[in-house]
């Protein structure tokens, strides 16, 4: 057998690895030279928003609170382009754990820092609104600026989604006509 570890045709192990790492190497350049996307850092990157951060964590001070403030439930309300939202509770943040604690629709982003810029972007301009007929921001978690998952909170209204409202009406309007035709078709039926 010592003949055979001696021939030609056999190959050590770091023949094996050095092809190998080759092989590596001229794939990786082919593909940072035909397919830059695969080359360039991920734009999932938190880097360049970092500024925008800093600001959007100074105008929003006044409403952040600590993540245990803010609870959700197992009730999801729907799923819009920045995330999901929840039915939850808010904790006041002038009063202990175990006050009072306030109904909210919580507003959690995707996992992607475009989508969580969203959000807290969101969460900015319905903090300089204030209007009877719109939904108040309540809280943002402050974990929204150190794990980049923003969560806020807004203003629980009772009565179920916009969605359910349209329907309900469209039903109503349906009923309306459709009675309303009968009782015309009626009168008709009596002129003749």
């Amino acid at each position: 057998t010592s003949a055979e570890c001696t021939s030609t045709s056999y190959i050590t192990p770091w023949a094996t690895v050095i092809a190998m790492f080759s092989f590596y190497l001229l794939a990786l350049f082919w593909f940072c030279k035909h397919g830059k996307s695969v080359c360039l850092p991920a734009p999932d990157s938190i880097y360049p928003y970092k500024k925008r951060l800093k600001f959007l964590k100074r105008e929003l001070a006044h409403l952040l609170v600590d993540d245990m403030f803010i609870e959700l439930t197992d009730s999801k309300l729907g799923q819009g382009a920045v995330g999901f939202v929840f039915k939850g509770y808010v904790f006041p943040r002038t009063q202990t754990r175990f006050k009072q604690k306030v109904f909210a629709a919580v507003k959690m982003s995707y996992p992607m820092p475009q989508k969580s810029m969203g959000l807290l972007e969101e969460a900015y301009r319905m903090s300089k609104l204030d209007h009877p007929h719109i939904v108040k921001l309540i809280a943002v978690s402050k974990l929204s600026f150190q794990a980049f998952r923003p969560m806020i909170a807004m203003e629980w209204l009772p009565g179920g989604s916009l969605a359910e409202y349209f329907r309900e009406q469209i039903r109503v309007h349906v009923f309306f006509l459709t009675s309303n035709s009968n009782e015309q078709l009626d009168k008709g039926n009596r002129l003749f």
